[in-house]
Order: structure tokens, then C-alpha cells, then sequence
């Protein structure tokens, strides 16, 4: 019997297999394409080993990823303009 997958027990290696898996493969591939060649096989291995994630885990990473991404924006972006426009990209 598999364990359950939850948000606390995650390392980063399987909240970005998660991260692709929610983006879908289009999305994914422009993510890929900036790693290394280790980064991507330890990626893809990550992906393999995903079984059934409850979507509450999904949202936790989704969630984190934006908090991540408004901050960096926020920096260099202004961060309502940067938060509102990757907002759209999302939904």
C-alpha cells in the first residue's frame, strides 16, 4: 500500500515533479529546458515515482510556487502589476 503523499513530508525535488505535473507538459518543457541534464533525470524520476496526490497537496505546492514567484516579481517587478499578470496566466 503506497504511502500518502502530504505537503509537509514533500523534499523541493517532488514539489517541482508536482509543480510540472500542475502545469502539464507545455509548461513543463519550457521549465525542463533551463535545467542541466542531471536536474532533468532526477525531475523525471520524481515524476515517475508520483502516485495519487490529493489535490489540497497540489494547491500547498501551486500556493507556494506563487508566493515564490510574487516575491522574486515584487523585487524587480512591482509586485501587485507582477502578482495580478501571473494570476491570469493561471487560471
Amino acid at each position: 500500500m503506497p504511502r500518502e503523499i502530504t505537503f509537509e513530508s514533500l523534499n523541493g525535488r517532488q514539489k517541482a515533479a508536482l509543480l510540472c505535473l500542475a502545469l502539464g507538459t507545455d509548461a513543463a518543457a519550457k521549465v525542463t529546458q533551463k535545467l542541466s541534464t542531471d536536474e532533468v533525470d532526477m525531475l523525471s524520476f520524481e515524476i515517475a515515482r508520483m502516485d495519487d496526490v490529493a489535490g489540497e497537496v497540489i494547491d500547498k505546492v501551486l500556493e507556494e510556487w506563487i508566493e515564490s514567484a510574487i516575491g522574486i516579481g515584487s523585487l524587480s517587478n512591482g509586485g501587485v502589476s507582477f502578482r495580478r499578470s501571473l494570476v491570469s496566466k493561471l487560471s
